[in-house]
């Protein structure tokens, strides 16, 4: 009995599986917290290029900078968690900001 309602279930998660779209299936939206121009931004532009072009999807990058990073990392941070918003951060940021704000939204 244990086995065929294990069977069951796994069938029936393989239609759910196959129901979903494929991801990505819009533009992917990129958010870094820094000025354009920047030495991350120069780096991380031709990957979001190569990234794209390897998903068959856009790649738009968004630079919001302000709050020494905190601005664009908040919004990162609020987004939904479905992969369509991606966070560029430099090294700063990401040991910066949480020694200095205790949590981050």
């Amino acid at each position: 009995m244990k086995l065929l309602l294990s069977a069951l279930l796994c069938l029936m998660s393989i239609g759910i599986a196959n129901a979903q779209s494929a991801y990505p299936n819009r533009t992917i939206q990129t958010i870094m917290p820094l000025q354009a121009g920047s030495g991350v931004d120069l780096l991380f532009r031709p990957i979001a290029q190569k990234m794209g072009e390897n998903l068959g999807q856009a790649i738009t990058i968004e630079n919001m900078p302000g709050g020494a990073g905190l601005i664009g990392t908040t919004k990162v941070a609020q987004s939904p968690a479905e992969g369509y918003v991606l966070g560029a951060f430099n090294d700063s940021i990401l040991t910066m900001l949480p020694n200095l704000y205790k949590k981050i939204q």
